[in-house]
């Protein structure tokens, strides 16, 4: 499945995650991996706690960071196509938030 910023999505909860310093550390219950996110992916990981557009998490991350539309969409949906991946993040129908 592809993201676009049209998706809405979540954290899964095959994962558990901590602050760390501004950053964020996940692990996934389910492969046993780690993964560390940034500043900004941070602050994504907490936008998504609940049901969340990319694209309105874009909007709020544009009013936090200076970047570009383009270029905070496309690292976004880059990140959120690389949790979902790795099980950390699902995507959620629309009609159910």
């Amino acid at each position: 499945m592809s993201l676009s910023i049209d998706s809405v999505v979540q954290r899964s909860t095959d994962q558990v995650s901590s602050n760390v310093e501004g950053e964020v550390a996940i692990m996934s219950i389910d492969k046993g991996n780690y993964y560390m996110l940034n500043e900004v992916g941070a602050r994504f990981w907490q936008l998504i706690e609940k049901p969340r557009r990319i694209g309105d998490a874009c909007t709020l991350l544009l009013e936090e960071f200076d970047t570009s539309q383009g270029q905070c969409e496309t690292e976004v949906i880059r990140l959120g196509q690389e949790l979902l991946e790795q099980n950390l993040i699902e995507v959620v129908d629309a009609a159910s938030t």
